[in-house]
C-alpha cells in the first residue's frame, strides 16, 4: 500500500511538472538565447529564432531535424576515466560504459550506440504486473533483441501513462500532460525521435511510446529542467539522421542529464541533437547481447509496462 500511494503522488508531481511547454504552436514559450561561446569546430552557428515547424501530413512523423539548428556548446562535463566499448550483437552496435564529471559530481552511464540502418526499433509490452524487474531479459531474449531498455511511465493500474504502440497494436491514448511532450516513433521499423506537436498521426506506425520530458533540442540542453534530485535515469537520443543510443545514467538530475548529452562526443563519435527522458528510478533497466552471446542484465527494482528493444535487421 504504501508502495502504491508513494507511485500515486510521484505520478501526480510529474504530471504537474511545468518542463514541457511546446516550442511552436499555441502555449509556446520563449526558449532563452543560447550563450554566446567561442565557435568549436563541431558547431554551428544557431539561428537567433526557433525554425518554424511545417504542418506535417496525415500519417507523417517526419521529425524537424536541422543541422543548421544545432547549438554551439561548452560543457562543463568531461571524461573522468577513458571510456569503455564492446561489440553488440548484430552489425556495428556499441556498448559503451562512460563516467563523466563537472567536478562536483560524478555520473555513470551505460549505453548502447547504434545504427539505425543496421537496427529496427520495437515496442515490447510487459502486461503482467507481478513479473519483476528482472523480466526485461525475458522479453529481450523473446524479442530477437540486441539490447534494450525500460520504457514509459505507467499507472499505479499499471496501465501505460500516455500513448503505447506495440506490434502496431495500441493501448492506450494520446496525452495532453506537459511532462509527456515527445514520442518514440517505430515507422516501419526506423526509429522516430518526435516532439508531441509534431505527430499527425498514426498511419504506418508500428510502435510508439509517449515520454518526456525532453532533454536536449537542436543540439542544446533543454532549460527550465529539474537539478535537485539526483536518481538513475534512463533515456533515448539521436543525431538527427541514423546515430542513436539508448542508456542509463547513474545518478544525476533532469537538467545535468540534459547538459550531458548535450556535451559534445559525450557518446563518442556522436552528436547528440535529440534527446528524450523515459521512466527511471526504480524502473531504469538497461541489457544487451555481446557479439560473443553474452548477456549484460541491470534489471531495475520494479515491475515496468513496456520496453524499447533494438532488434539486428
Amino acid at each position: 500500500m504504501k508502495k502504491m500511494i508513494k507511485r500515486v503522488l510521484w505520478v501526480a508531481w510529474v504530471l504537474l511538472m511545468p518542463a514541457c511547454a511546446p516550442l511552436f504552436g499555441p502555449g509556446s514559450y520563449t526558449q532563452p538565447a543560447a550563450p554566446s561561446y567561442p565557435a568549436q569546430s563541431y558547431a554551428q552557428t544557431r539561428p537567433s529564432s526557433p525554425p518554424s515547424t511545417p504542418t506535417p501530413a496525415p500519417g507523417a512523423i517526419k521529425p524537424a531535424y536541422s543541422d543548421d539548428a544545432i547549438a554551439p556548446v561548452r560543457s562543463n562535463w568531461r571524461f573522468s576515466a577513458v571510456p569503455q566499448s564492446e561489440v553488440i550483437v548484430g552489425r556495428g552496435a556499441q556498448r559503451w560504459k562512460i563516467k563523466v564529471t563537472d567536478g562536483q559530481q560524478s555520473v555513470d552511464i551505460h549505453a548502447v550506440a547504434f545504427d539505425s540502418k543496421n537496427y529496427a526499433l520495437r515496442v515490447i509490452d510487459q502486461p503482467q504486473p507481478g513479473a519483476g524487474g528482472g523480466a526485461i531479459a525475458t522479453a529481450m531474449r523473446n524479442g530477437r533483441a540486441a539490447a534494450g531498455v525500460n520504457g514509459g511511465y505507467f499507472t499505479p493500474e499499471f496501465q501505460p501513462l500516455g500513448k503505447m504502440i506495440a506490434g502496431g497494436v495500441g493501448v492506450s491514448s494520446m496525452s495532453a500532460a506537459s511532462l509527456l511532450c515527445g514520442m518514440v516513433v517505430g515507422e516501419g521499423g526506423q526509429p522516430h525521435l518526435v516532439w508531441r506537436q509534431e505527430f499527425a498521426g498514426e498511419k504506418g506506425v508500428t510502435d510508439l511510446i509517449q515520454s518526456g520530458p525532453r532533454l536536449v533540442d537542436a543540439g542544446a540542453a533543454v532549460a527550465g529542467l529539474e537539478r535537485t534530485k539526483s536518481r538513475q535515469r534512463t533515456f533515448i537520443a539521436t543525431d538527427g539522421h541514423s546515430a542513436w543510443v539508448i542508456g542509463v545514467a547513474r545518478s544525476t538530475s533532469l537538467g545535468a542529464l540534459a547538459e550531458i548529452l548535450a556535451s559534445p562526443d559525450v557518446i563518442p563519435n556522436m552528436r547528440i541533437q535529440r534527446a528524450l527522458n523515459l521512466d527511471g528510478g526504480n524502473s531504469s533497466a538497461i541489457w544487451m547481447r555481446t557479439a560473443q552471446g553474452q548477456e549484460i542484465s541491470e534489471p531495475g527494482w520494479s515491475t515496468v509496462r513496456n520496453y524499447i528493444a533494438i532488434v539486428p535487421r
